[in-house]
C-alpha cells in the first residue's frame, strides 16, 4: 500500500506539470509585412496587423507597405518574409511637409500562461527583433515596460539606421494573453519606414528535482528499486521537460518474531491454553508480512531446570561457585515452582599466538616485529589474555634476463622490454619479479630464382611462390621466400628439303627427326624437322621467334635470306627464309586510387606472370606507391612485360579549432583545407550555440566564413561547424567539431 501511495503521488506531479502548458505562436508571422511564414504582402498593399501613428495625428492606422522607398540609401530586406512598412501620407513614405516626426509602429501578440517545461511566460520569456529603421528606433515598449533604448549619442533623428540591421531582446513586461509591442521610431524629412524580424530562441534546459524518502518491506519493490540505497533518476515527461528524482530507500524495521512465554494452568495467552510452539502471520502497522512463533509453556508446579555458566569473579542470583542449587519461590505468572540452578564457573585464561605477515599488512592493528599482550573477552564473555609473537616478513625481489624467438611467451609477455610483477611468495607476501626480456624477431629471406623444366630447386619443380620455415642460428624460425620461375620446354617444327646427297643438321634422308638443343638460357629446346629429300628443291621457310630467341641458328635478326644450292648431281635448291620477330609487348600506365589498389596485367593470354614484388598471378593488390612490373609469357610464349606508376592518395581534410576576423590579413576566415580539390560534393555549414545557422558553402571556391552574420559581425564563442565532401571513387571525408571565435 505505502508503495501505491508513493506513485501516486509522483503521477500526479507530472500530470499537473504538462496540463498547464501552452503553444508559442510563430513568431516569423509577426515580421512586418508579413503573410506567411515564407511570404510578405506586396508594396502598395496594407498590414492589418501593424498599426501606426506619429506625433500631431495619435489615431493609429493599418500600416502601409512602401517597400525599399529610397533604394540608394535603404538596405533592401534581407528577410523573405518581411518588408518596410510606413504611415502613408498618400504620397507614400514621404512626410516632408510634416517636417521632424515621431512614430509610433505597434503589434499585438498572444501567449500562453505556460509553455515548454512549465516555464512562465511573465518571468522566463524572451523574444529577439532584428530591425531597420529610417531614421532610429529611439525606445521599444512591451506592454508599456521598456526593453530598449537606443545607443545613438548623435541626433537620433539623423542616424542611418536603414544601413545595418540592429537586434533587441524583449525579455520585460510580459503576460499571459495578450500582449502590446510598441516601437518609437525618430524621423527626419524626407522619407520614414520601419522593418522588423522576430525570432525566439529557446532557453537552456531546465531540470526540476524531487527527493523521495520512501521504505518498503524485504522483498518489495519501488520504482523497480529492491535494496535500500539513493537512487537518482533523471525522467523525461511528453513535452521533453527533464526531472532529477533522487530516491532514499530503506526497509521497514523487522518486527519482533519470537516469543517465550509461560502461564499457569487454566490460563490462556493470546488463544492458546495448552504447552506448544504456535505459528502465526499478522501484519505489521507498516503493512509488512510478520511471522510470530509463540513457544507457549503451561505450568502446573513449575520445575525449572537452569544451567548458568558465569566468569570467575561474577554471581548469578547470589551463587559465584558451581554447583546446584535448588530454591522454591513463586514465580511472576503466580504458579508455584521449583528452580533448579546448575552453575557452571568459568576461569580466566590465556592464550599464545605466533603469526608470520607481510611487511605492510597489520595483525590485530600491528605492523611490527614484537610481542604484544592484550586482554580480550572470550566466547563466554569472560577476560581472557592473548600474547601475540608477531614477525614482519620482508619482501622479496629477483630479476631474470630470458631470450625468446617471435611468437613465443613466457609469463604472458611477448615482446622486447623490461616487466615488472608482483607475486605472492608461499608465505602470501608480496615478491617482486623483474624480467629483462629480448624478443628475437623472424627473419625473412626472399629468393628469386629461375629453372629449366625438369630441373628442381630446393625440392620444388613448378613455377610459384614457395615459403619455408627453416631455424635460424638463435634457434629461433626464420621464413625463406622462394619465387620459383620454371622456363618450359620449347618446341619449334621445321619442315626442309634438300637435294639428295646433301644433309641437313647432319640429316640426309627423308624423314621426321627429333633433336634436343640448348636455349641461350641452358634448357633444352626440342627441334622436329620434317625432311624432305628431292632431287631439285625450291623451298620458302617462315619462321616466327621471340626477342629472345636471337641470335638463331645463322639468323641474327629478323628479315628475308635467300640461298642457292647445288648438289653433286646438279640439284639446285633455292630456299628463302623469311624469318620474323614477334611483337613484345612492353606497356607503362600511371594509376592512382583513393586506398588500396587491384592492378591487373592487360593481356587476357598471359601465363606465368610474376610481379616486380614477388606476387605470382595476374591480380595484385597494392596498398603505397611506387613502380610495380608484371613480367609474363604472351601468347606466343614470349616473353613480356607491363609497368604500372602507381600513386595512392588518402584524402584528408584538416579543420582550425579558433580564428580571429579582425581584417589583419592574419586567420580571418574559417574553412577545411583538403588535400585533395577534385571533389563532386561539397557541403560546409556553421551554426551558433542555439542552432542556427550562420554560414553555409556548397562550392568550396569562396575564402571561407568571415565572421559575420546577416552583414553584422558575429559575436565571440563557440560554434559549432559539419563538414561533407566527396571524391568520385573515395570514402566520404565526413567532420563534425567547433572552432572557437576571438577578436
Amino acid at each position: 500500500m505505502h508503495f501505491i501511495r508513493t506513485l501516486l503521488i509522483f503521477i500526479g506531479l507530472v500530470l499537473l506539470q504538462t496540463k498547464l502548458v501552452g503553444q508559442l505562436p510563430d513568431f516569423s508571422l509577426l515580421n512586418t509585412a508579413a503573410s506567411s511564414s515564407t511570404t510578405r504582402l506586396p508594396v502598395g498593399s496594407y498590414d492589418i496587423n501593424w498599426s501606426v501613428s506619429y506625433t500631431s495625428n495619435p489615431s493609429p492606422t493599418d500600416a502601409y507597405v512602401c517597400g525599399n522607398c529610397i533604394p540608394t540609401f535603404w538596405t533592401s530586406s534581407p528577410w523573405i518574409n518581411a518588408n518596410w512598412i510606413t504611415y502613408n501620407f498618400g504620397n507614400g513614405c514621404d512626410h516632408s511637409p510634416q517636417g521632424t516626426v515621431d512614430f509610433y509602429f505597434s503589434r499585438s501578440v498572444d501567449l500562453p500562461d505556460f509553455y515548454e517545461c512549465d516555464r512562465n511566460i511573465e518571468n522566463d520569456f524572451c523574444l529577439n527583433v532584428d530591425f531597420l529603421v529610417d531614421n532610429d528606433v529611439w525606445i521599444i515598449t512591451v506592454n508599456g515596460v521598456n526593453n530598449y533604448s537606443s545607443p545613438v549619442t548623435t541626433d537620433p533623428n539623423y542616424y542611418q539606421g536603414f544601413v545595418t540591421p540592429r537586434t533587441a531582446a524583449l525579455c520585460q513586461g510580459w503576460q499571459a494573453g495578450s500582449n502590446e509591442i510598441t516601437f518609437q521610431v525618430k524621423s527626419a524629412i524626407p522619407k520614414a519606414g520601419f522593418l522588423a524580424r522576430f525570432y525566439y530562441t529557446p532557453p537552456p534546459v531546465i531540470y526540476d528535482r524531487v527527493t523521495l524518502t520512501e521504505q518498503i518491506c524485504r522483498g518489495g519493490s519501488i520504482y523497480d528499486y529492491t535494496q535500500p540505497g539513493i537512487y537518482i533518476d533523471t525522467l523525461v515527461d511528453a513535452n521533453g521537460c527533464y526531472t532529477i528524482r533522487t530516491l532514499n530507500l530503506s526497509f521497514f524495521a523487522d518486527a519482533p518474531t519470537i516469543q517465550n512465554i509461560s502461564i499457569c494452568t487454566g490460563q490462556q495467552y493470546e488463544g492458546y491454553s495448552a504447552t506448544g510452539t504456535y505459528v502465526d502471520m499478522f501484519t505489521s502497522i507498516d503493512g509488512c508480512d510478520s511471522v510470530r512463533t509463540l513457544n507457549l509453556v503451561v505450568v502446573n508446579i513449575l520445575n525449572t531446570l537452569e544451567r548458568v555458566t558465569i566468569c570467575d569473579g561474577g554471581q548469578y542470583l547470589g551463587y559465584s561457585r558451581s554447583g546446584t542449587y535448588v530454591d522454591n519461590f513463586t514465580s511472576a505468572g503466580g504458579c508455584d515452582s521449583v528452580r533448579t540452578l546448575i552453575l557452571n564457573v568459568f576461569p580466566s585464561f590465556s592464550i599464545t599466538q605466533s603469526e608470520t605477515i607481510c611487511s605492510g599488512k597489520s595483525k590485530y592493528g600491528y605492523s611490527k616485529t614484537g610481542v604484544y599482550i592484550d586482554t580480550l573477552s572470550s566466547v563466554n564473555s569472560c577476560d581472557s589474555i592473548r600474547i601475540l609473537n608477531l614477525n614482519i616478513s620482508s619482501p622479496i625481489s629477483r630479476t631474470e634476463r630470458l631470450t625468446l624467438c617471435d611468437g613465443q611467451q613466457i609469463y604472458g609477455y611477448s615482446s622486447t622490454g623490461i616487466y615488472r610483477d608482483t607475486l605472492v611468495s608461499d608465505v602470501g607476501c608480496d615478491s617482486v619479479r623483474v624480467l629483462n626480456l629480448t624478443v628475437v624477431s623472424t627473419k625473412v629471406a626472399n629468393e628469386i630464382f629461375t629453372i629449366c623444366a625438369g630441373q628442381q630447386f630446393y625440392g620444388y619443380k613448378q613455377t610459384g611462390v614457395f615459403q619455408d620455415t627453416l631455424q635460424s642460428i638463435e634457434g629461433c624460425d626464420s621464413i625463406r621466400i622462394l619465387t620459383l620461375n620454371v622456363t618450359p620446354v620449347i618446341i619449334k617444327n621445321e619442315t626442309r628439303k634438300i637435294c639428295l646427297g646433301q644433309q641437313l643438321y647432319g640429316y640426309t634422308t627423308s624423314g621426321t627427326y627429333r633433336d634436343t638443343l640448348v636455349t641461350n638460357r641452358g634448357c633444352d629446346s626440342i627441334r622436329v624437322l620434317s625432311l624432305s629429300v628431292e632431287s631439285e628443291i625450291r623451298e620458302n621457310i617462315s619462321l616466327s621467334l621471340c626477342s629472345e630467341d636471337f641470335p638463331y641458328d645463322r639468323f641474327s635478326s629478323p628479315g628475308i635470306y635467300s640461298d642457292t644450292l647445288a648438289s653433286f648431281f646438279g640439284c639446285d635448291s633455292i630456299i628463302v627464309f623469311n624469318i620474323g620477330r614477334l611483337e613484345l609487348t612492353n606497356t607503362t600506365k600511371d594509376t592512382s586510387a583513393c586506398n588500396n589498389l587491384s592492378l591487373k596485367i592487360v593481356s587476357l593470354d598471359a601465363s606465368n606472370v610474376i610481379w616486380s614484388n614477388g606476387v605470382v598471378g595476374k591480380s595484385n593488390l597494392i596498398t603505397q606507391n611506387g613502380m610495380y612490373t608484371a613480367v609474363y609469357k604472351d601468347k606466343n610464349g614470349c616473353e613480356a612485360n607491363q609497368t604500372f606508376n602507381v600513386k595512392i592518395s588518402d584524402e584528408q581534410a584538416y579543420i582550425p579549432n579558433i580564428f580571429s576576423p579582425n581584417d589583419d590579413g592574419s586567420n580571418d576566415y574559417f574553412k577545411p583545407v583538403i588535400s585533395s580539390q577534385a571533389l563532386t560534393n561539397y557541403e560546409f555549414i556553421i551554426y551558433d550555440r542555439w542552432g542556427s545557422l550562420v554560414y553555409k558553402d556548397n562550392t568550396n571556391n569562396t575564402l571561407g566564413w568571415d565572421g559575420t552574420h546577416t552583414n553584422a559581425k558575429a559575436l565571440p564563442g563557440v560554434y559549432a561547424y559539419y563538414l561533407r565532401a566527396i571524391k568520385a571513387g573515395c570514402p566520404d571525408i565526413v567532420k563534425k567539431g567547433s572552432v572557437t571565435l576571438i577578436r
